[in-house]
This record gives C-alpha cells, sequence and structure tokens, in this order.
C-alpha cells in the first residue's frame, strides 16, 4: 500500500477545453472525485495533486497561494473545481491532499506541441512557427528538473491542506521573447521562424506567482536558467532526431 501518491494525470490542453468542456469535466473532476472516494479509506501520508495556476486566470500580480481563483477557460474552470471537490475531502475525511501550482514547465522528452520543443522542431525542420496574439503574453518558464525537485519536497515536507506556487527566479518573459531565444539556441532568424495568428480565447496576459513559501518553507530554489534549459531540450531534440522528425507536434483531442 503506498504512503504517497502524486497525480499528474489530467486534461490539460487550453483551446480543445472550449469544445469539449464536459470532456474536460468528466476527466479532471469525475474522475478526480472517484479517486478522492477511493483515498479515504487508505492510510496516506501525503496525496499531491498536480494542479496549475491557470486556475488564478487573469489578476493582477504577485499571486500568492491564498489569491482567489478566476479561471478563464473551461480548462482552467475544471482544475480549481478539483480543487475545491479535494479541499472537502480535506475537511471533511482528512485526505492529506497538498497542491502544486507550477509555471510553464519544460525541457528534454516533452511533447512536441508544447512552445520551446515545438518551436526548436520547426527551426530544425524549416518550417514557421505559429506565434499566437503577436506573443506578447507573459510566462514564467521552470526547468522539469527543477520542477521535479519541488514536487518532491511538497510530497515529503508539504502542509496538508496547502497550496505551493513553483516559479522560476528569472523575471517573466514575453512568449516572443522565449521564441526569440529557442531562435538564438538554433542559429535562426526571428523573423524567418515565426508566422503570426490571432490570439487564443480566453488566453490569460500574464500571471505572476509568487513562490516564497516554498522557497522559504521548503528550502526550494531553481538552478537552471531559460537559456540553458532551451540548449539542453535543442541538444535532446538532436540526439534523437530519427525518431522526431516526423513526430506531430499538434495536439490532437480524443474524448
Amino acid at each position: 500500500m503506498p504512503k504517497y501518491i502524486v497525480n499528474f494525470a489530467a486534461l490539460n490542453v487550453v483551446p480543445p477545453s472550449w469544445a469539449h468542456a464536459e470532456d474536460y469535466f468528466r476527466v479532471n473532476v469525475g474522475k478526480v472525485a472517484e479517486l478522492a472516494r477511493y483515498l479515504r479509506d487508505m492510510p496516506l501520508t501525503k496525496y499531491v495533486h498536480v494542479s496549475t495556476p491557470e486556475v488564478y486566470g487573469n489578476q493582477s500580480c504577485p499571486l500568492d497561494e491564498l489569491a482567489k481563483h478566476k479561471p478563464s477557460t473551461p480548462y482552467a474552470v475544471s482544475r480549481s473545481a478539483a480543487e475545491h471537490l479535494l479541499m472537502c475531502e480535506y475537511r471533511k475525511y482528512g485526505l492529506p491532499v497538498v497542491f502544486t501550482r507550477a509555471c510553464n514547465v519544460y525541457g528534454p522528452g516533452q511533447q512536441l506541441h508544447r512552445l520551446i520543443p515545438k518551436a526548436l522542431w520547426c527551426i530544425k525542420k524549416g518550417f514557421k512557427f505559429p506565434l499566437e496574439g503577436g506573443g506578447t503574453s507573459k510566462r514564467a518558464f521552470c526547468y522539469v528538473d527543477d520542477v521535479c525537485e519541488a514536487t518532491r519536497l511538497v510530497m515529503v515536507n508539504g502542509r496538508a491542506g496547502s497550496a505551493y506556487n513553483i516559479t522560476s527566479a528569472e523575471p517573466m518573459y514575453s512568449i516572443l521573447d522565449v521564441v526569440h531565444a529557442c531562435a538564438e539556441v538554433g542559429q535562426c532568424n526571428l523573423e524567418d521562424l515565426i508566422e503570426y495568428k490571432p490570439a487564443r480565447v480566453g488566453q490569460d496576459e500574464a500571471y505572476e506567482l509568487d513562490d516564497s513559501y516554498i522557497r522559504g518553507g521548503l528550502g526550494w530554489d531553481d538552478e537552471v536558467l531559460l537559456l540553458d534549459g532551451i540548449t539542453r531540450t535543442w541538444k535532446w531534440l538532436n540526439d534523437n532526431w530519427d525518431t522526431l522528425k516526423d513526430a506531430p507536434t499538434t495536439y490532437e483531442f480524443r474524448p
């Protein structure tokens, strides 16, 4: 019988949630409710529910873990609903749940429809990268190894009933800035790479996270700077190019 459970599972690609909201709620809320009911009778030390800062929506910055939820998309609403449901389980049944809300995670092995690997893949193929809304929205980016360590610390030492923001110590970057950094790593001219596309419906312009709770309380710190992380991801792409060169770079929703 496990003492710790970390749940990464969710439908987590935002655009299809507008057309398939019922599926997002079935998976991200309904299945979480089923799991929580099963976990009531388990002698768990900790259940870590990997959530998202998108539950905050497009709010003024910075946001700590007690900031009000104002989700902007059906996807974000479903993740917020799951958090509220699990907090009910915590209060009534003592489920030792703790939440993580990490900024944009990236690194080797990530699906090619995600921002950084897709931009690098487009550079390698000589294709255009679709830049939505001019790339003006801002995000923080945290390398996968740093997020894994943060998640481990929350699992072992996190306080049940709490949430922990996880973000980079670097300033936030616009999406255009990140694509530009990818172009630098891949030695590509930015204007040759990008193709401008309309902004996505409901896209949050920014949410800056205050992660002093995990840094001060659990002693976590991120180590990999964005440019270094992109360089590592570029190496992974090149090392596995025979496998990845014809892999799909668009997300296909499957109900």
